[in-house]
């Protein structure tokens, strides 16, 4: 898949699934989904959601 990049830093692309319903500790930043905790999905603080 191509995205237009999100971040002026390299990073990577990561498709996780998960099963309904879920939780997801995120937050609005610049304009972005961040994650503010570690998740047991393997979602890490600071990852940005697309």
């Amino acid at each position: 898949m191509k995205f237009p990049a999100a971040l002026d830093v390299p990073s990577e692309i990561v498709e996780v699934r998960y099963n309904v319903p879920f939780g997801l500790n995120v937050e609005p930043k610049n304009n972005m989904a961040v994650c503010t905790k570690d998740g047991p999905g393997g979602e890490k603080v600071g990852d940005i959601l697309r």
